[in-house]
């Protein structure tokens, strides 16, 4: 009987690794459902899975702004080439539930004139 569950829990794993389905190692929980708006400059970019982050400096502090896994920043526009360090941008999202975080959960960037939608709303990821 243990050799069963364990080959299920094993099989369900593979199977849902290889399809896309388990998130990524944040839990949503941490942020805010309420929404803030960051105006900053572009400091660094990292588009690579499980998701990307960009980091912007606004307010005296670098944050990490979460984007999407690869797949999905490709499918939105959005690429390492895209930005360049030190341009403005702004970005709206929720930020962490601890202050001392300094990161961001991206819904929309604004960058360069276009608007680029990662996500509707924390729900959606």
């Amino acid at each position: 009987m243990r050799r069963l569950a364990a080959a299920t829990i094993l099989s369900t794993f593979f199977y849902l690794s290889q399809y896309g389905q388990i998130e990524a190692h944040h839990y949503f929980a941490n942020f805010h459902e309420e929404q803030m708006v960051l105006r900053g400059k572009i400091v660094d970019v990292f588009i690579e899975n499980p998701h990307g982050i960009l980091t912007v400096k606004a307010g005296g502090h670098e944050w990490d702004v979460y984007l999407g896994s690869v797949r999905h920043s490709n499918r939105v526009g959005l690429s390492e080439d895209l930005f360049r360090r030190g341009d403005p941008i702004v970005i709206y999202g929720h930020p962490s539930v601890n202050p001392d975080d300094f990161e961001l959960m991206s819904i929309r960037i604004i960058y360069r004139g276009k608007t680029y939608e990662i996500f509707q709303d924390i729900g959606d990821r």
